[in-house]
């Protein structure tokens, strides 16, 4: 009953209500469907024209960037610096390759503006390549290229320029291109991410054609099958590119696709690489050189590959430990304009470089040689005594043998070790040496080093003589000799035992040893017997900072001690064996006269490198100052007074050689008792006879 009453407020029965509700709900429902199919459609429509834009719009770019390059490329001919690869690394990109797909590689020239810029828009050149950039022919340098390359990753198609490593000092200007990669990748050359063009690319193919006419395509300048070179090679002639992007997605339920293809034309004809970012290559390699030191505009010349320019010369004057640049260098040619002796070893080489960095040249070698005297550069208040003596000087003769001479002094209070001078490359010994000298009426030390330093060691700086110091350079081959009777080689950087013969026949000994037994006529060492003197000679040696001798054996080939200290004994000495015979007899004068054998007997001779050598063990005579021992022709004298260390009666002693004359030269005795009655040996009295008759 209560069912058919009708409702006092709706106007409607309850089984009125329950009748309309499904029609309404109905009709919403179809009205909801409705609308979501609308906006389907909607959003398919407006993915689809998304799609189409997208598509359009690169392929206008890859026309513009057709238009504006060089060149089609096989693969990218700028070295790839990581994460411009295609696998974010050093991946090459190629044209055509079966596991990556298709790309379009473009040589595009580097411009100050966007190239779709209107105006003052210009290409750029290469810095240095080969002109400054400031140059009035920068026009002839190398342009400046980036590579643009369109490329499918994972379904999107991208655009990515790549650079040269160094592109911003390799240009002249700065670049309106930079270099990109792929988004969230992080490296030096990531200045911007690669351009995101096209989602779902499911073709994206390139096509070659001879010309813009052409239906034929060029089947072999995208073959994946060919190598690099192939393709480049195929695509030499083609001067258009046909391509094609489709694109496939899904939208609202509903799948949407669009394809568009384009044909661009290009110049295709430059497929030079940006300037090099490699180091430049050294063609031509500076040459040792040879010389005089008389000479004047000494020339090294070396040459780079034209990407490099000169950066520097330098020179090394230690055998190449250092360099120093040498100023105004501006060719590959460096001329020195005038040498010395001093220069001897001094090495040479160039910096070749571009802006990706720079290559050394090989060092090439200065030799000068001298066919005189060269002053020794004092130092320490070191100078010459002055005449009638000879100045501080060296030489090297023709036998390679080095010789000092002159009379040297000291304004002040020279220390143990203090240099006097040093003496250049080439003129330097490889080991320690320890000299006998005269110093200022006894006998001095003089020391020799492998860094050429001349050094006082023990003397009076009154004066102190270099004469009658010989020795053979580093480099020269030494046979080494046993010691005898507990001597031993010092050590370190000291003269090692041993002995040579050079050119001249002339036999040099060299050492310096201690530790054994130091009782006169004690054998210290032997040479081989073909070696041996013609009869005893005895040679001053420094023995402990002290005077001391050392004698030649002329039976047994022996050197023996004459007494002193076991402390150290220096065994530097020269002679000529017993089979030479280039001697003169010398003619002792004044009482003097020759000691008997088996001793030595008086002579003189000299060399084809201009060395003099005296002999003889002499007695009697006077022990006055000044006294004339003996004559000596023209030919076999020095131009100045020549201070001699000898051995008299076992201890120190001192002859002089006089100033050459057109009569000759006398051997005298050099100051008041510095000679003995009883035997003065004139023993390895030797110097360089350098007066020349007028």
């Amino acid at each position: 009953m209560l069912l058919n009453k009708h409702s006092s407020k709706s106007g409607f029965t309850l089984i009125e209500m329950l009748v309309i509700a499904p029609i309404v709900i109905l009709m919403i429902g179809f009205f909801i469907s409705f609308l979501i199919n609308i906006t389907g459609e909607v959003l398919a429509s407006r993915s689809q024209n998304v799609l189409a834009y997208n598509i359009q719009d690169t392929l206008d770019r890859i026309e513009q960037d057709v238009k504006s390059s060089a060149a089609f490329l096989a693969t990218n001919n700028i070295d790839l610096v990581s994460p411009q690869g295609y696998n974010n690394d050093t991946t090459p990109f190629d044209n055509a390759d079966a596991i990556s797909g298709t790309k379009l590689i473009l040589n595009s020239y580097a411009t100050t503006l966007n190239p779709l810029t209107l105006g003052n828009n210009s290409t750029i050149y290469a810095a240095n390549q080969p002109n400054s950039c400031g140059s009035s022919n920068v026009s002839q340098n190398t342009l400046m290229y980036t590579n643009i390359i369109y490329f499918v990753k994972n379904g999107t198609l991208w655009r990515r320029t790549v650079l040269p490593a160094n592109y911003a000092t390799l240009a002249c200007q700065p670049m309106w291109q930079q270099p990109s990669c792929a988004p969230d990748t992080t490296g030096s050359m990531c200045v911007t991410q690669d351009v995101r063009l096209v989602d779902n690319v499911s073709t994206f193919s390139v096509a070659y054609y001879p010309s813009v006419g052409s239906t034929a395509v060029d089947a072999n300048a995208a073959n994946s099958g060919l190598s690099d070179s192939d393709r480049a090679a195929a695509m030499n002639s083609d001067n258009t590119v046909g391509v094609t992007i489709t694109a496939t997605q899904t939208v609202a339920g509903r799948t949407i696709s669009q394809s568009a293809t384009l044909r661009a034309i290009g110049i295709n004809n430059d497929r030079t690489a940006t300037v090099a970012v490699s180091t430049p290559t050294v063609v031509t390699q500076p040459s040792n050189v040879s010389v005089s030191d008389t000479a004047t505009n000494t020339t090294f010349t070396a040459a780079a590959a034209p990407d490099g320019t000169l950066a520097q010369w330098q020179q090394s004057t230690d055998s190449g430990a250092s360099w120093t640049n040498i100023g105004g260098a501006t060719s590959p040619t460096l001329t020195l304009p005038t040498v010395s002796v001093y220069m001897n070893g001094y090495q040479y080489r160039v910096i070749f470089g571009n802006n990706a960095g720079s290559t050394t040249s090989n060092a090439a070698t200065l030799t000068v040689t001298s066919a005189s005297w060269t002053p020794i550069v004092y130092q320490n208040n070191w100078h010459d005594y002055g005449l009638p003596y000879t100045p501080a000087g060296f030489r090297k003769t023709s036998a390679g043998m080095i010789v000092l001479e002159g009379l040297s002094a000291s304004r002040g209070t020279p220390g143990t070790n203090e240099i006097i001078g040093t003496l250049p490359l080439g003129y330097r010994p490889s080991e320690n040496l320890i000299f006998q000298n005269n110093s200022n009426g006894a006998g001095g030390r003089i020391d020799v080093w492998p860094d050429g330093t001349i050094r006082f060691v023990v003397g009076n700086a009154a004066w102190f003589s270099l004469d009658g110091i010989t020795f053979m350079p580093s480099g020269t081959t030494f046979t080494a000799i046993p010691l005898q009777n507990s001597w031993v080689f010092y050590g370190a950087p000291w003269a090692t035992p041993g002995y040579m013969v050079d050119s001249n026949g002339r036999v040099h000994l060299k050492g310096l040893i201690g530790g054994g037994t130091a009782a006169s006529g004690t054998v210290l060492t032997s040479v081989p017997d073909d070696l041996q003197p013609s009869g005893f000679e005895f040679l001053s040696a420094d023995n402990s900072n002290a005077f001391g001798v050392i004698a030649l054996e002329y039976v047994n080939s022996n050197i023996y001690t004459r007494g002193g200290s076991n402390s150290y004994l220096s065994l530097q000495a020269l002679w000529y064996p017993s089979s030479y015979t280039g001697w003169t007899a010398l003619t002792p004068l004044n009482g003097f006269t020759y000691y008997g054998s088996p001793y030595s007997t008086p002579r003189y001779t000299k060399s084809t490198d201009g060395q003099v050598v005296i002999k003889g063990l002499l007695k009697g005579g006077s022990t006055t100052a000044n006294t004339i021992i003996a004559n000596l022709p023209p030919a076999y004298c020095p131009k100045q007074q020549s201070l001699q260390t000898v051995v008299a009666n076992g201890t120190w002693g001192r002859v002089d050689i006089t100033p050459g004359t057109a009569s000759g030269c006398n051997i005298i005795v050099g100051q008041a008792a510095s000679i003995s009655t009883a035997y003065t040996s004139l023993d390895n009295v030797n110097y360089y006879a350098d007066y020349t008759a007028p």
